[in-house]
């Protein structure tokens, strides 16, 4: 993704999921993500800047930081949240978390930085539930009518 060289971000799947997009960091509000109403409905990917998230020592998080480098005024950790999922986060250096320890991680929604969404696919639940269909099963198929908006980020 060229938007990969262009910042320090992590891209995430997000899947839309009623008010907002399923992560694996958990549900990001559509509130929250840039142009978000106009992209309500679509599956896609977020981009989280690496400095938009924070990490919490909790032994119940999602993640467990697996490396930290020093960058002078801040620290970059390597959290690992599963078997083939890693995120950048950086953090200022008085925040000081040890490598191996559990964390929480979150995209708050006060932080000024913007989180940006790259659709890929109309959700085939928001396809159900605009054809009345909620409680049939998703088909794998998408026709021809499913292009991606225009969005201008």
């Amino acid at each position: 993704v060229a938007a990969a060289f262009v910042t320090q971000a992590n891209f995430v799947a997000a899947q839309w999921h009623g008010q907002g997009w399923l992560t694996p960091l958990g549900m990001i509000p559509v509130e929250n993500v840039t142009d978000g109403p106009s992209l309500a409905g679509w599956d896609g990917e977020m981009m989280l800047r690496q400095d938009a998230l924070t990490l919490t020592p909790d032994n119940q998080g999602q993640g467990v930081v697996r490396d930290r480098l020093f960058l002078g005024r801040e620290y970059q950790y390597r959290v690992q949240l599963a078997d083939t999922l890693t995120l950048d986060v950086r953090l200022p250096i008085s925040q000081s978390i040890a490598v191996d320890t559990t964390v929480r991680v979150d995209c708050p929604a006060d932080r000024p930085l913007p989180i940006q969404f790259f659709p890929t696919a109309r959700s085939e639940a928001a396809d159900r539930q605009a054809k009345g269909d909620v409680d049939q099963p998703a088909h794998s198929a998408r026709s021809a009518a499913d292009t991606q908006p225009t969005v201008s980020l």
